[in-house]
């Protein structure tokens, strides 16, 4: 086989005086300078079953981001968006990532909010930074240091961000190195996104990746950037035509089309996640399974119909904001503790549906690309992690291989 086989409600605050949301229709107009997002993470409630809430005082935490589109103005989007109370921040700061925990020294930057150092995370919205001097590669690591001198609590957090985070006693949101008994955590909170200025025309923007853990990277090497849509982010900078485009991620592990599960359903995090993100001209919408597997086990299968109406819903929101919204077919899960042959029937329909309705604006093939030929219905073996649902880093790098760049161009 080919490699190819793609075919064709929370309020913002901003701390400069420019609007987070671009034009997403760019064919045809003036290139113009525009703020674009380079990564994000999307938010979820802190949750026993995810990643419990953890009080902070007189602490520091540094978290790491893998940019995909580099610039010389960077912002940083922070989320209260599951706080009850506000979130005071002491101190915030940008740099260059170092080794480990270690930033560059001579790239540290204060990160302010209409220019104080210190401010407040308003309950239940996201606020952006000023803008901050800092060049930055594309497919560069940034860290976001926060300093709390009162306490606070991990109400919203990314739970499997594949990424280690750091957390040490007193403001070290400066310092160059930390302890080397700094506690750490793979879960990340309030860091939602980061933004580039950049120049948006044709063949410009950002690519966001709708999805579940599958997007999200579960299975994939802790900070060894294996997500499929880095291998997509990666694929854009080595080739000339897309090397303007920028791959946003926004996975939640668990997450499901139709029904609250782990975070809000795809249908209602739509807006915030996807059509919202600054500069997105594209959407790639990888979701399903979970409604599938999880369904099953609650005795709540949902019918291929449901499942293709809320494809339909989304599909209807991206095109009345002008964006080109790609579908991805679902992955093989026999074996997996959630499969039932019920839920199998479920999967093939909304696949075939996917792949010839043409309510989509182009198709990328990921069941062909990950099934087992032998056993259709299963993860081939060199790309299951082991639980036949999630993907290793070979898997993951498969899938970004498979998608057409020419789509893009």
């Amino acid at each position: 086989m080919s490699a190819e086989t793609s075919t064709a409600t929370d309020s913002t605050t901003t701390g400069g005086d420019t609007d987070t949301s671009e034009a997403t229709e760019h064919t045809g107009s003036e290139p113009e300078p525009g703020w674009v997002a380079t990564w994000a993470a999307s938010p979820t409630a802190a949750s026993p079953l995810t990643a419990p809430p953890v009080e902070l005082a007189e602490q520091s935490l540094r978290q790491v981001a893998r940019v995909s589109l580099g610039g010389e103005l960077v912002r940083v989007r922070l989320a209260n968006t599951f706080g009850e109370e506000a979130i005071a921040v002491s101190e915030a700061r940008l740099a260059l990532s170092g080794e480990g925990s270690a930033i560059e020294a001579s790239s540290d930057r204060p990160l302010t909010v209409e220019g104080a150092a210190s401010f407040v995370l308003p309950a239940g919205q996201i606020v952006v930074t000023d803008p901050v001097e800092l060049e930055v590669a594309a497919l560069g690591d940034l860290s976001v240091s926060l300093y709390f001198a009162e306490s606070v609590v991990t109400t919203t957090v990314h739970a499997e961000a594949a990424q280690t985070s750091w957390l040490s006693a007193g403001n070290l949101s400066a310092d160059a190195t930390w302890p080397g008994d700094a506690a750490t955590t793979t879960s990340s909170y309030w860091l939602n996104g980061v933004e580039v200025l950049a120049t948006l025309g044709e063949g410009s923007g950002a690519v966001v990746a709708l999805g579940d853990s599958l997007t999200d990277g579960s299975g994939s090497t802790v900070d060894g950037n294996g997500r499929w849509p880095n291998r997509l982010a990666e694929r854009f900078q080595a080739k000339p035509s897309t090397a303007d485009l920028a791959v946003v991620n926004a996975g939640i592990g668990g997450n499901c089309v139709l029904r609250d599960f782990i975070g809000p359903k795809a249908l209602d995090r739509f807006e915030r996640d996807v059509l919202d993100q600054p500069g997105v001209a594209w959407v790639i919408v990888f979701e399903g399974i979970n409604d599938i597997g999880v369904g099953s086990v609650l005795n709540q299968l949902p019918t291929p119909e449901a499942l293709v109406d809320g494809y339909l819903e989304l599909i209807d929101e991206a095109h009345a904001r002008g964006l080109v919204v790609h579908g991805a077919t679902l992955l093989p899960y026999e074996g997996a503790d959630y499969y039932t042959e019920d839920g199998e029937a479920v999967r093939q329909a909304v696949n075939e549906w996917i792949r010839t309705s043409g309510a989509f604006d182009a198709v990328h093939d990921f069941d062909a690309v990950i099934r087992d030929p032998g056993q259709p219905t299963r993860v081939l073996p060199d790309y299951d992690v082991g639980d036949h649902l999630h993907l290793n880093d070979a898997g993951y790098a498969a899938l970004g291989d498979s998608i057409d760049l020419t789509l893009f161009e």
